[in-house]
């Protein structure tokens, strides 16, 4: 259920790739070239949400596109509030000249 909710949702943003598990307890998605991930999170945590990006899981760096999401632990009415946030924080993102 989680990951069909999360399918849907994240239908939402074309630009946004994710690859869905069999398993496990994360979701990676690669973000579109222009939005940095630690950028993201700045403007997503003053939305009461947050994430992982993911060049903090880099040892050589890579992964300034992409962003790691904890789905199993929060109800699905949290999931679908953090991915609504998430939408916000990408569409505040992309009105700034960074």
């Amino acid at each position: 259920a989680r990951i069909s909710l999360l399918e849907e949702m994240l239908s939402a943003y074309p630009d946004i790739q994710c690859q869905f598990p069999q398993g496990g307890v994360f979701l990676w998605c690669k973000l579109p070239p222009h939005i940095r991930a630690e950028r993201l999170l700045q403007i997503a945590i003053r939305k009461g949400v947050a994430f992982v990006p993911g060049n903090w899981l880099s040892g050589v760096g890579l992964g300034d596109h992409h962003l790691r999401l904890a789905f199993t632990h929060p109800s699905l009415d949290l999931l679908k509030e953090g991915i609504k946030r998430i939408g916000e924080a990408i569409a505040e993102y992309s009105s700034y000249q960074w």
